[in-house]
């Protein structure tokens, strides 16, 4: 409750959770992947290749990332925002994944 009640960290944590998103979606639009846009703190990816293959390739690099594949999204993955620094690899190892499925078209 103490943290409800700390207004300050709240709007922090808030425009910082906003910032992210939106850095996330410039990275993906640079990727030229589908997603989904979120209220939440998660985004919707279509990578456009198999959804268990790209989850193990980052999973090498130790980005943990969820496949969709379970929810009838083959080529999706699920990936929750973190702080900057871990989005900034994220998208680094995704951009090396893409490479290496043969996605060099859209980087």
């Amino acid at each position: 409750q103490a943290a409800l009640a700390d207004t300050a960290f709240l709007q922090a944590t808030l425009t910082d959770s906003i910032k992210e998103k939106s850095y996330f979606y410039r990275e993906l639009d640079k990727l030229k992947l589908k997603y989904i846009t979120s209220h939440t703190n998660f985004v919707l990816i279509d990578t456009g290749f198999d959804a268990n293959d790209i989850f193990q390739r980052l999973l090498s690099r130790g980005v943990i990332v969820r496949p969709a594949k379970g929810y009838n999204l083959p080529t999706c993955i699920r990936v929750t925002l973190g702080r900057h620094e871990e989005n900034i690899r994220f998208f680094q190892a995704l951009a090396e994944v893409l490479k290496e499925v043969g996605a060099k078209e859209t980087l």
